[in-house]
Parts: structure tokens; sequence; C-alpha cells
């Protein structure tokens, strides 16, 4: 897992087309702003979770939308086997 320090109103990207900015902190709790193409799609994971906890067999990724969760995966795993 990547770990980052960001900052209000600091972004990080994710591949080519997806950025994470940090719009407010409030407590314990931080605000993300996500941009996205429109053929990525960005769901709260508790709420994938508590879907396939309602039905077993769905997929946990809408058919044909790659997940944030999964295109952040695929980056990190390109990431990590690059040459130093």
């Amino acid at each position: 897992m990547l770990s980052l320090t960001r900052n209000v109103g600091q972004s990080i990207r994710v591949g080519d087309d997806i950025q994470v900015k940090i719009l407010r902190v409030k407590g314990r709790s931080v605000v993300l702003g996500i941009q996205a193409g429109d053929d990525v799609a960005v769901h709260h994971l508790e709420i994938c979770r508590s879907q396939k906890d309602l039905a077993p067999d769905a997929p946990t990724e809408p058919v044909g939308k790659p997940s944030l969760r999964s295109l952040l995966a695929k980056f990190l795993r390109r990431r990590k086997n690059r040459p130093q």
C-alpha cells in the first residue's frame, strides 16, 4: 500500500485519468474530490460490501467499467514492478 501525506488543496494523480484532491479535513473526517473519466466507476467501498452481502452472486464492479479501486491496484502493481 502506498501511503501519502497531503494537505488541503493538494492532489494525487492515479494513472493518467484520475485525480484525487483533499477538499477539507473536519475532525477525523477527510473530504475527497475525485475526478475520473466517465468510464471509471467510483463507489464507497462500504456500500459495495453491503450490496455484496445482500446479493452474494452479484459482481462487485459494474460490468465494463473498472472501479477506482481496481485501477489504483493496477497502477500500484505497475509501480511496484518498475525497475529502480
